[in-house]
């Protein structure tokens, strides 16, 4: 606030207090003038409050401080209007003295904060524009070294002339804002270059010295330091993304070969991704193997539709080619020759897979009505001749149901099963083969009964509750010791496997020890569907040789006369064809001429082991061995008639003589 000078107005009324002393005559002037300097200290102190509201005032509104020494003399007029001066002319010119000289004080005072006001304010705006034009260079100066330099020149041209454009700016305050501005712009500039990654630039434009005129050695100093660790930071970082991206990569190569080694057809994109990931990381063994799995993938699906022949051809062309085979050809082969195994049982388990992916679906079906049964039996046929290989009429899933019926149904289960296959009629053995791959089973026997005697294959496949009825094998072949009729005279038991044994067992030993015991098994149940309709208590050995000629398939045409089952011949017990009567099968090997049993046997004629042929005679004077199908071999002693090719031709172990009857003629 200003102050007075001591020998102002309120000091000299003092001394002239004094100067008159106790005077009676000068008590009033004295009284006036005490109270006009009482009330000017008081102004004073309201003055010097209203400069600091007006102060306060004037910076929240314009901090310019335009008009605050305007306003300051009419705050000034306003407080010392009409001020009642002293009443004394002396000390009233005195106080007018006073009142003038103190308001130019307050004025040149006010005049002083509105200079000052107005240069702090253009020296702030100045200060904001060096901050954008800094800022705006940190965020987009380029990245090249030449680049980044022009630009910054640029920004202090911009700042120079900004500053000398600024009217009335103190010429210290403008050598302060040009410095201000270079220090701003260099401290964006490279810090701007570190936080875009440019580090190499921001390098270059530091040690090259571009902003040595315009920054302390010190600040240089935080510029390489800022450097240094944003490089140490970007290289930890870089490395630790390389090592994810590494373990990601294998993660991704280890997941497309697992799934390349399940069998799962990988898309072509997915594996060239892993290959690029490989190369990117120097995985390049990796990217190698990738590249071998995504050939065998090729192969893999190229060879899809291929018959077991087209592998063995194609791997024979490879191999013979031997060193002179290029690398792709070599892994073709080693791919091949890994899945051939595996293809060709696929191929033989389910050929119609195979016709499917070559566009032959089969034909659909109707389980219950039958509708679909031939034209699948034709499919079947036509697949099977185009691959050479058995062809199974139904899908796993058509041929689930029924197998779940034999392995785990009752008895009333398997005999729908039975009825169902033989549905199919000449398809049936190929639907059998599928439901029960065992043909030796007493289940598949029975089932082929149904193709001469549907009773007979109803009591094989009912005897097993009808056993259970009659109190089990103990009770239905419960053999008396009184019963003459159950014992022979040497004392031998007339138990169903000593009936059996009599010669049904030999007659079906080219057949194999199952099969005879399948036979065995539907005979043991026919017997019982016999014995439960019947009401017998008591074992009929009679009755159940009658039991075998039904389980082998014989049926009984009157008379005593049977059509299959068995027979005899040179007093050996031999299994008829199931078309032949003993009769038939007679009358046929006795007229066959040696034309007729060389086109019979195949073309080819019977042999002993060291390869002389036998003659008709020969051959007929021994023991034909059912083989199926009415096909037959011939035992000689422990061995059997041998095949021989032409008059010279040799015999091959293993390869015996098989005679078809229904290649003989009738007669």
């Amino acid at each position: 606030m200003p102050e007075r000078d001591p020998s102002a107005f309120g000091a000299g009324i003092g001394e002239g207090v004094s100067a008159i002393g106790g005077a009676i005559q000068h008590v009033a002037t004295a009284a006036d003038s005490t109270r006009y300097a009482l009330g000017d200290a008081a102004r004073q102190q309201q003055m010097g409050a209203v400069f600091r509201q007006q102060q306060a005032d004037q910076t929240q509104k314009d901090p310019s401080g335009a008009g605050f020494a305007d306003a300051i003399g009419e705050q000034f007029d306003k407080i010392y209007g009409g001020v009642d001066l002293p009443r004394d002319p002396e000390l009233r010119q005195r106080a007018q003295v006073q009142l003038t000289q103190d308001r130019a004080r307050w004025m040149e005072q006010a005049q002083g904060w509105e200079m000052n006001a107005r240069a702090t304010a253009m020296a702030d705006n100045a200060g904001q524009a060096i901050n954008l034009y800094a800022n705006d260079l940190g965020q987009t100066a380029p990245t090249d070294t030449v680049g980044a330099l022009a630009a910054f020149h640029a920004t202090l041209q911009k700042i120079d002339t900004m500053v000398a454009g600024t009217a009335g700016l103190h010429p210290e305050a403008a050598i302060h804002l040009r410095r201000q501005g270079s220090q701003e712009a260099s401290d964006q500039l490279v810090h701007g270059l570190i936080d875009r990654g440019a580090l190499s630039t921001a390098r270059e434009i530091v040690d090259g010295g571009g902003v040595n005129a315009t920054v302390t050695p010190q600040k240089l100093n935080e510029f390489n330091a800022r450097i240094d660790a944003e490089q140490r930071r970007l290289e930890a970082q870089q490395r630790a993304a390389i090592a994810l991206g590494k373990s990601q990569a294998e993660q991704s190569i280890a997941l497309v070969n697992s799934r390349l080694g399940d069998g799962v057809r990988v898309p072509e994109a997915d594996l060239a991704q892993a290959a690029t990931l490989a190369h990117t990381f120097g995985l390049e063994d990796k990217a190698y193997n990738l590249e071998v799995a995504r050939q065998r993938q090729n192969i893999n699906i190229e060879s899809e539709s291929w018959t077991p022949q087209q592998y063995q051809d194609e791997i024979n062309r490879i191999a013979a080619l031997g060193p002179k085979a290029s690398e792709p050809e070599q892994v073709r082969l080693d791919q091949l020759r890994k899945i051939v195994g595996q293809r060709t049982t696929q191929f033989h388990d389910n050929p119609g897979a195979y016709a499917a992916a070559n566009g032959a679906p089969p034909p659909t079906i109707d389980a219950d009505s039958g509708h679909g049964f031939a034209e699948r039996a034709q499919w079947r046929a036509s697949v099977q001749r185009s691959t050479g290989a058995w062809t199974p009429t139904l899908s796993k899933e058509e041929a689930a149901p029924w197998i779940e019926k034999v392995q785990h149904g009752a008895p009333a289960d398997r005999l729908a099963t039975a009825q169902w296959i033989n549905q199919w009629g000449g398809e049936a053995p190929n639907v059998l083969r599928q439901i029960d791959p065992n043909q030796d089973s007493a289940f598949s026997q029975a089932v082929k009964l149904g193709s001469v005697s549907t009773a007979s294959m109803r009591d094989a496949l009912a005897g097993p509750d009808a056993l259970k009825a009659l109190g089990g094998e103990g009770k239905a072949f419960h053999i008396d010791p009184l019963n003459s009729q159950q014992i022979l005279s040497d004392g031998t038991k007339l138990t169903p496997d000593t009936l059996f044994g009599l010669g049904a067992r030999s007659a079906l030993s080219a057949r194999g020890a199952s099969f005879a015991a399948g036979v065995l098994e539907n005979a043991k149940a026919i017997y019982a569907s016999t014995a439960q309709k019947n009401g017998w208590d008591i074992f009929h050995p009679g009755e159940f040789q009658r039991s075998i000629q039904r389980a082998a398939g014989g049926r009984e045409v009157g008379n005593g006369q049977w059509v299959g089952g068995f027979g005899t011949h040179n007093g050996q017990t031999i299994l008829l064809p199931s078309n032949m009567s003993q009769q038939d099968f007679d009358r046929r090997l006795a007229r066959a001429t040696p034309d007729d049993l060389f086109r019979a046997g195949g073309h080819v004629g019977p042999a002993y082991g060291n390869g002389q042929s036998l003659t008709a005679g020969e051959l007929k004077a021994l023991t034909p061995v059912a083989v199926g199908s009415g096909r037959y071999i011939f035992r000689t002693g422990n061995a059997y008639v041998m095949a021989k090719r032409g008059e010279h031709g040799k015999v091959q172990p293993g390869q015996f003589y098989v005679l078809d009857m229904s290649q003989i003629p009738a007669g």
